[in-house]
């Protein structure tokens, strides 16, 4: 794996190895994330950073991290955060409860204008979300059928990711010109395909 300025060359904003972001890509910045300019908080280039790493369609990442956690880790370690210090941080940026992440990421998405790559990492994020549903073990009931009826929801669940999996080998083969020696290259990186953002498309 190597990762260097050439690999990143393409990026809607040039922020690899960059620093004082905000300042110095100050008016890309506010076309790529209106109203960017009312949010005031210490890590926002670093949030830019991993932002454009994670969800810009010419970033490298996705090709050498197609597993999802592995990818946000790497990238947000890449954007200058630290995974211990900053866990709280991160994690919130990971499971979307960062109060500006879906926003911030939604209009990146819309400023790239491929519906097909925004949809592509919507399913992709469910999926991830399924799969940690999937993987919670069932407690808290008080019958049996309680406990059957859960399972039935697992068993949708399941039915459901079958669909989506579908889902995001279409969006694949559009976005990838139907080049299926990339695709592959995509999906057989050293870790195993799953999903990115949860973003809001319209």
């Amino acid at each position: 794996m190597i990762l260097d300025k050439k690999s990143f060359a393409n990026l809607c904003i040039p922020v690899y190895g960059e620093k004082d972001i905000l300042n110095k890509y100050d008016k890309l910045i506010k076309k790529v994330f209106p109203g960017l300019y009312k949010i005031r908080r210490v890590d926002m280039d670093s949030l830019i950073c991993y932002i454009v790493f994670m969800y810009d369609i010419n970033s490298p990442m996705r090709k050498f991290f197609s597993d999802i956690d592995e990818r946000k880790k790497e990238c947000a370690v890449l954007a200058g955060y630290d995974l211990q210090a900053d866990k709280a941080r991160v994690g919130r940026l990971f499971d979307f409860t960062d109060k500006n992440i879906t926003e911030m990421t939604t209009s990146f998405l819309k400023y790239q204008n491929n519906k097909a790559w925004a949809v592509l990492q919507s399913n992709e994020e469910v999926l991830w979300q399924y799969h940690h549903e999937l993987l919670s073990p069932i407690i808290n009931f008080k019958q049996d059928k309680e406990k059957l009826q859960a399972l039935e929801i697992k068993s949708k669940l399941m039915n459901e990711c079958d669909a989506i999996i579908k889902r995001i080998e279409m969006y694949e083969d559009k976005i990838f010109g139907g080049d299926q020696r990339l695709i592959t290259q995509v999906n057989s990186s050293p870790t195993s395909p799953e999903s990115i953002a949860y973003v809001q498309n319209n």
